[in-house]
């Protein structure tokens, strides 16, 4: 057959309707002209075979309404993905629950949304979503959208016999990690038949899950087998905030946004993002939020994907209207959007293996689900890690990719690359790393990195020991009154003389060659004993390895600033960025809620600055935008000209070459040519 996806472009304006409260089914036909009037291209399709809150495809039911819809679609300009939800079973099938529904231990049905069954992916339910698949043939769409599916462990009798037969005995007897395995293998397995069934269906669709790319549970290894079986890579970046607003990072859309393209390669990448403020899905965020969440994901090089769950007629609001103005601003510059790529000169690592393995923890979204801490225990947790060093370059303005194990080949285009408690690593990883700083690239790192294998088993030292200029020795216990001192050397800078230590440290011995910047202090009694000693134990260590440079920090660096935001952590890291990175564009004057990205456009011959500006009221959901005025880049290229796309100003260089900014709102693109 034709590869009908062809006809969609790479970058993509996706509209929802996640329900279908529209009252008749002439307004159901209507929405294409709604979503024409917006700017969208491409609808991924939920309500005309919804049953509420989900949607499954029944070709006796369904067949004269999706034949319609398509056609008004096509005429609108829309292209259609269908959705297809393979994680909870319809309302009108809670009588098949003995045979098709999740179980937990204790026997009792496991709950999503605390209405719906769980599905049993060990099931005959496999074979009748199999079957809804194939009734879609005859139809005009571009693909399909999986909106699952489970990532619970079951327990019912036909998983605990399937989980005997594997492992030799029944799974109360089994290790935790035995039941997740297999738990994941059986996700794995579903994601792979579905893909192969639409293939079978039609080569030429589109196929993608709803994926779960930082707290999947999953390993690089499986990850990458996860992600070979879909054609999108999409994730509910843009789904907040579930639980208290002020407790969800300002950076948050734009990480997701990051993380999809560290997964995707060369395919197409969307965020998830929900018109309505979670988890009240008939009151819509705020304009402003609207508007940083759709501006952040477009910074990061991904499709929006809008959806609301509850009527159009909460479209026509103000945050509608939000929504329809960052729409039209996609639109009007769609040709700078398609096939973008990062300019950036800094990444940060984020590690598949040490997420599955040390302890780490998760975060609540509308299908995800929310997960306390998990993992085998190491001294710190992982997630708060690479949230703090996360925090530490969105506040510094500095323009960064994240990198995983799955796209580690991309290493060379970077000049420094920071590793917050990158525990677990495998030989390969081991391997890229010591290429990338032989090279003359920078690692930063901290605590526990390369200390486990990728399966969690702990080395005697440092699987980068050579590297990071240290022997691994113990662990130093210090409480939240104890401190490090900075020696002489580059980082001298930080312009105190005792600075907070982290909670853990890292019993480190340096290597002759390497020279040790900061030491810390001998813990004290209490907060209120007496004056702090000087340094006296190695604690941040500077090490030349080829033609390139280590700094490791003996501690949980990064997570006590995730924790308690200590300034002169940031101010540090900035002072080794200074040194080693090379931007190809700075914010000057900036204060720390502005996010910054660099991306060359499509054509490869524009350098596109994002500014999203998170300045509010202190306080989430942000009601309203604190404009910054003052704003100077400065463009580290050789260009000829340069313009704001939001406010049409054509910018000038003074005498020192310096780009002077139009006052800040919610967002600005400069264009650098």
């Amino acid at each position: 057959m034709d590869d009908t996806a062809a006809t969609l472009p790479f970058h993509l304006r996706i509209a929802a309707l996640q329900c279908n409260f529209e009252g008749s089914r002439q307004n159901t036909l209507n929405v294409p002209k709604l979503w024409n009037s917006f700017g969208f291209n491409t609808e991924q399709l939920f309500h005309t075979h919804s049953e509420l809150y989900s949607a499954v495809f029944r070709k006796e039911a369904h067949t004269d309404i999706l034949r319609d819809y398509i056609e008004k679609s096509r005429k609108n300009g829309i292209q259609i993905i269908l959705y297809m939800n393979c994680h909870i079973l319809l309302e009108s099938q809670n009588d098949r629950a003995e045979d098709w529904a999740q179980v937990d231990r204790n026997g009792e049905y496991i709950r999503s949304y605390g209405t719906y069954h769980a599905c049993c992916l060990n099931s005959s339910w496999t074979d009748f979503f199999l079957e809804s698949i194939e009734s879609l043939k005859e139809f005009d769409i571009r693909g399909i959208f999986f909106d699952g599916p489970s990532s619970s462990s079951c327990f019912c009798s036909r998983c605990c016999s399937l989980f005997e037969k594997e492992y030799g005995l029944p799974p109360d007897q089994a290790e935790e990690q035995q039941i997740d395995r297999f738990r994941l293998r059986t996700i794995i397995r579903f994601i792979k038949r579905i893909y192969e069934k639409t293939k079978k269906v039609n080569p030429g669709w589109l196929s993608y899950v709803n994926a779960n790319l930082m707290h999947a549970r999953a390993s690089a290894e499986e990850m990458r087998e996860i992600l070979s079986y879909n054609d999108i890579i999409g994730t509910e970046g843009g789904f907040q905030f579930y639980g208290p607003p002020s407790d969800t990072d300002i950076w948050r859309c734009g990480m997701h946004a990051k993380f999809v393209e560290a997964a995707s390669g060369d395919k197409r990448r969307v965020i998830f993002m929900a018109g309505d403020q979670k988890p009240w899905s008939w009151y819509m965020h705020t304009p402003t939020e609207t508007k940083l969440c759709y501006a952040s994901v477009l910074a990061n090089g991904a499709s929006v994907w809008y959806g609301i769950h509850s009527s159009t007629q909460n479209l026509k609001g103000v945050s509608g209207r939000a929504v329809q103005e960052m729409v039209q601003f996609d639109k009007k510059h769609d040709h700078l959007y398609q096939n973008t790529e990062s300019a950036a000169d800094t990444a940060l690592f984020f590690s598949y293996n040490t997420s599955k393995h040390y302890t780490s923890s998760g975060e609540a979204t509308d299908f995800y689900g929310s997960e306390g801490l998990k993992g085998r225990t190491g001294i710190g947790n992982y997630t708060d890690s690479f949230r703090g060093a996360y925090g530490m370059l969105f506040r510094s303005c500095v323009p960064f990719d994240v990198v995983t194990e799955l796209n580690i080949d991309s290493l060379s285009t970077y000049s420094v690359l920071i590793l917050p408690t990158c525990a677990c690593m495998s030989r390969d990883t081991v391997l890229a790393l010591k290429e990338f700083v032989t090279n003359g690239g920078t690692l930063i790192s901290d605590s526990e990195t390369a200390l486990y294998s990728d399966t969690f088993e702990k080395q005697e030292n440092f699987m980068l020991n050579d590297l990071l200029g240290v022997s691994f020795k113990g662990y130093r216990s210090y409480r939240t009154h104890d401190y490090f001192t900075c020696d002489t050397g580059p980082i001298k800078s930080a312009g105190v003389e005792y600075i907070p230590a982290p909670l853990t440290a890292v019993d480190a011995v340096p290597a002759e060659i390497a020279q040790v910047c900061a030491r810390l202090c001998p813990p004290l009694a209490g907060r209120y004993s007496d004056r702090p000693e000087s340094g006296v134990y190695p604690f941040i260590i500077k090490n030349g390895y080829g033609s390139g440079t280590s700094w490791y920090f003996a501690g949980r660096f990064f997570e006590l600033y995730s924790t308690y935001g200590i300034p002169h952590y940031k101010e540090i890291l900035n002072t080794i960025l200074t040194e080693h990175s090379s931007p190809c564009a700075e914010l000057l004057n900036a204060p720390e809620s502005i996010e910054v990205t660099v991306r060359f456009s499509g054509t490869g011959d524009t350098l596109m600055v994002h500014l999203v500006n998170y300045s509010g009221g202190m306080n989430r959901p942000i009601t309203d935008i604190i404009p910054v005025s003052g704003l100077v880049l400065k463009v580290n290229r050789g260009f000829s000209s340069a313009r704001t796309l939001l406010s049409g100003t054509n910018l000038e260089p003074d005498a020192n070459g310096l780009l002077h900014l139009p006052e800040l709102r919610e967002f600005e693109v400069v264009c650098i040519e």
